[in-house]
């Protein structure tokens, strides 16, 4: 039956979208916290540069300039 696995790919990807901006709130209630690029690269397997392309827009103006690496 298609209809049940057609179901379970929109239920994961509305969960996938859910996680991904929760995501982006921690990483850049993290950055306001002053945690740096490399640290939260780590966290999530990926570079600290990867890291910084991906987040920087979301983060930017949440901490000082001091703050920025």
């Amino acid at each position: 039956m298609v209809t049940r696995p057609l179901h379970t790919v929109g239920t994961l990807s509305r969960s996938l979208k859910d996680l991904e901006a929760h995501l982006d709130d921690t990483v850049a209630s993290a950055r306001a916290s002053g945690v740096s690029w490399d640290k939260i690269g780590r966290a999530v397997g990926i570079t600290r540069q990867g890291a910084q392309r991906r987040w920087e827009a979301l983060s930017a103006g949440a901490y000082p300039d001091s703050a920025r690496e």
